[in-house]
């Protein structure tokens, strides 16, 4: 029996010790930012969906169901506008959703404000809009522990 408990507080420790090294998501709003400059820099999807907040991946859902009933015209310009094969957009995830915000927004402002130190910071309850040098302000919402990129003003 003694064996046992010892083997038993064992495991627990072990337990404990991994379940604190993984994260879980980001635990301030500043590393928040800092996971999303790192998901613009390497172009990963997958780190951009797992810091956006419910509601901005709510929102992306919306606009893919818009998508799919738009006209086929509206369809050819958008997959003209974005670069993408027209029949993609039949078939968009929220990952590939993920993919496309990074390549067209890396190129324009947002791009460059994620290259930019934070200047500023603004809280009002679970709710942070940070300031960047160039002037680019970032939304981020508390959900749980965890500090998500907020799109849903956007």
């Amino acid at each position: 029996m003694y064996l046992l408990r010892k083997q038993a507080g064992l495991w627990v420790a072990v337990l404990t010790i991994f379940i604190s090294c993984v994260s879980g998501g980001p635990l301030t709003p500043e590393d928040s930012f800092h996971d999303l400059r790192r998901a613009f820099a390497s172009q990963d999807a997958v780190l951009l969906k797992k810091i956006i907040s419910r509601d901005s991946l709510a929102k992306m859902k919306k606009i893919i169901a818009h998508i799919s009933t738009m006209s086929e015209e509206q369809k050819s310009g958008i997959s003209a506008l974005y670069g993408i094969p027209r029949e993609r957009l039949e078939t968009i995830t929220p990952d590939d959703f993920c993919s496309l915000y990074i390549v067209t927004q890396n190129k324009g402002p947002m791009g460059q404000a994620l290259r930019s130190d934070i200047v500023s910071r603004e809280q009002q309850g679970d709710h942070v809009i940070m300031s960047v040098a160039s002037g680019v302000r970032f939304s981020f919402v508390k959900e749980g522990p965890y500090w998500k990129f907020d799109l849903t003003g956007l």
